[in-house]
């Protein structure tokens, strides 16, 4: 019987060679289920999977009531250093007068670099119309 040796591969003597580790995984959450108009929106963009490596992937905000809502950054990239599991992205909202009433920002994730990302992509927070504007329903 032959003994073999393989040097510097990741055999599996039943199968043949290993796939590759699984990337770490990217998932954004809002922080608060809301903030008042004027204030700012916090999410966090977290990763599991390991915390080797840097990680890395692009966001973007938007507004459903229109780029009028935001102000300040609303896009960029999100980086998580080795060992670094979290990372908080801010949104800043604008104060509103008229009859707008609650709006949805949402954060979407996309072009990731060191991992992938949840299949979610993205979290919500709403922007609550300022206590004594009237709303207006749909």
């Amino acid at each position: 019987m032959a003994f073999v040796s393989i040097v510097g591969s990741r055999m599996n003597p039943n199968y043949g060679a290993l796939p590759p580790p699984a990337l770490p995984v990217l998932a954004v959450y809002d922080l608060a289920d809301s903030a008042t108009e004027g204030d700012n929106l916090v999410f966090e963009v977290r990763r599991t999977g390991g915390s080797g490596g840097t990680c890395s992937a692009t966001w973007v905000a938007a507004s459903d009531g229109g780029s009028a809502d935001l102000t300040g950054t609303v896009t960029g990239t999100v980086t998580l250093d080795p060992g670094e599991l979290a990372r908080q992205v801010t949104v800043r909202t604008v104060y509103r007068t008229g009859t707008q009433g609650d709006r949805e920002v949402r954060i979407t994730l996309s072009a990731p670099g060191g991992c992938t990302i949840d299949s979610a992509r993205s979290a919500a927070s709403s922007v609550k119309a300022e206590v004594g504007v009237t709303s207006q329903s749909a």
